[in-house]
């Protein structure tokens, strides 16, 4: 499709009908199963990084008096926080940067932008960085702040891995 230099709102509803090029290849779908996975991960990291910094003296008690293994791994991480902080950064920075890369790998297997890339790379940034915001930032934060016991108990000895 010729892009014609006059006014862009005559030929953008033909470009959005032909922009759907690709097909939901096995490669495909397995790349979009891979980014939910690692979605998943983002938010459980992202969680933990709130449950840990915010237990209270309290919480802190209870976890000492308890001796499960959950509790003994919290310990442990909690006796070096610049680590724990550390880990967590960099656990979830390798995370997202898997997402960003297989949504790039999607969207350019998916999604013709070859007539209007700034739009591609544009409706790009502003569903991947919704998505990690949302579900791999946001939404897990408010979650560990309402439990974060729970949430460190869960996420305690993955990050002590």
């Amino acid at each position: 499709m010729e892009v014609p230099d006059s006014d862009p709102l005559l030929w953008f509803p033909e470009m959005l009908i032909n922009i759907f090029t690709g097909q939901f290849s096995p490669g495909i779908i397995f790349s979009l199963l891979i980014i939910l996975f690692l979605l998943l991960f983002s938010a459980l990291i992202s969680g933990s990084e709130i449950a840990f910094f915010s237990l209270n003296p309290n919480e802190l008690k209870d976890i000492e008096t308890k001796t499960t293994n959950a509790n003994r791994f919290i310990l442990k991480l909690l006796e070096t926080p610049k680590r724990l902080l550390a880990t967590i950064l960099i656990s979830n920075n390798f995370v997202n940067v898997g997402i960003v890369m297989l949504s790039a790998y999607v969207s350019g297997s998916l999604f013709d932008f070859s007539q209007s890339p700034i739009l591609g790379f544009t409706i790009e940034v502003i569903v991947i960085t919704t998505l990690l915001l949302l579900f791999g930032e946001i939404m897990p934060k408010i979650i560990a702040n309402n439990s974060p016991v729970v949430f460190a108990s869960y996420m305690a000895q993955p990050l002590f891995f």
